[in-house]
């Protein structure tokens, strides 16, 4: 499997934590005397499966479709597809909406269940590849593809 990063700063939302081999980096600027810390965070996976997951916790059920392809989701989980990683690997933009613009309409919208105020990406082999810290036990969840059943870029915004 592999995994390469690149962290953007931004000057908005929650810290993100990279883990399994790839680092993590965080900005601190001062605002009127708060300091907070914040970052986009873009990765480069090869997913096994030809998904990546979105959950607001572990041990979630993921949502799946025999018979349809493309983005699924229930309260707890949301499942993305990714290149077949023999195809390539997939970039993946994770962060705050307000810091992430696209010109066209999401792919998927809708609120995910975090009741730990944490974001998890992970696939069915990697149990982690990235953590965000969210302000609440519900969140708002963007994700633009560019391939409805295999994309080669996948952005995820939440808030």
């Amino acid at each position: 499997m592999t995994i390469r990063y690149q962290d953007h700063w931004v000057n908005q939302a929650g810290f993100i934590r990279i883990v399994r081999g790839a680092a993590s980096r965080k900005a601190v600027w001062s605002l009127k005397g708060v300091t907070k810390s914040m970052s986009v965070t873009t990765l480069v996976i090869a997913p096994e499966y030809l998904s990546i997951y979105v959950a607001g916790r572990r041990n979630v059920k993921i949502p799946l479709h025999m018979d349809k392809q493309g983005i699924f989701s229930s309260p707890d989980c949301i499942n993305v597809p990714a290149l077949y990683w023999n195809d390539g690997d997939t970039h993946v933009t994770f962060g705050p909406a307000s810091e992430i613009t696209e010109a066209r309409k999401p792919d998927f919208e809708g609120i995910l269940n975090t009741p730990d105020k944490e974001l998890i990406l992970f696939d069915a082999n990697e149990p982690q590849y990235a953590i965000a810290d969210v302000p609440s036990t519900k969140t708002r969840i963007r994700v633009w593809i560019d391939h409805p059943t295999e994309p080669e870029y996948v952005i995820i915004a939440w808030g």
